[in-house]
């Protein structure tokens, strides 16, 4: 076999130690190389080098496994919160089922009730869009008439809630007036996807 060239593993070896050492050169290197054995600083570069290799495979397969558990955490989190909110979606229309079963009802009392209900849930909607006050009028007032197209509804709507609320049965609660409030919270509620 004439076209393959020979490699002497000793000459190999001899190169690959003065090269190691000729990067790392100073004055612990030029100590050890002169009062230690030529093969057995082979040996242990050899090992140490076998051993920055394997540090290097685990450290990356920790990378690779910390990843696989993050998307694995991530698309958890994404069911969960999905099903939450299906599940919070699903009891706002139950609830806002509730009111209009209040709203079908013959008594007055029970109409009364629809309402404060509902603007309940709408004291809980805006809460949740993130405006604060002590009260719904405090958060309303919050509000600015771009971002909420049905305010002005809405404002009329929690205006009726507070004449039940604060004049109680002396206020005169008719059909006509429990349908417009209720389709005014309707509509706000439908505006932000709420029922």
């Amino acid at each position: 076999m004439s076209g393959i060239p020979t490699i002497n593993i000793d000459i190999l070896f001899k190169n690959i130690y003065n090269g190691i050492l000729y990067l790392l050169s100073g004055d612990l290197f030029v100590l050890w190389r002169t009062h230690i054995d030529p093969p057995l600083t082979i040996i242990g570069t050899l090992l140490s080098v076998f051993f920055v290799a394997g540090i290097v495979y685990c450290v990356r397969r920790i990378i690779q496994i910390s990843t696989l558990e993050q998307i694995a955490l991530e698309e958890k989190s994404v069911h969960f919160t999905r099903a939450k909110m299906e599940r919070a979606h699903s009891d706002k229309n139950e609830r806002w089922e509730h009111v209009l079963e209040l709203a079908q009802s013959d008594r007055v009392a029970d109409w009364r009730i629809a309402i404060l209900e509902a603007d309940i849930m709408l004291d809980e909607m805006i809460s949740t869009m993130g405006y604060e006050g002590a009260t719904v009028g405090e958060k309303l007032k919050k509000i600015e008439a771009s971002d909420f197209s049905s305010l002005q509804s809405v404002w009329e709507a929690h205006r009726i809630r507070n004449d039940i609320a604060h004049s109680g049965s002396d206020f005169i609660l008719t059909e006509q007036t429990k349908k417009r409030c209720l389709e005014l919270y309707r509509q706000a509620f439908e505006e932000f996807h709420f029922i």
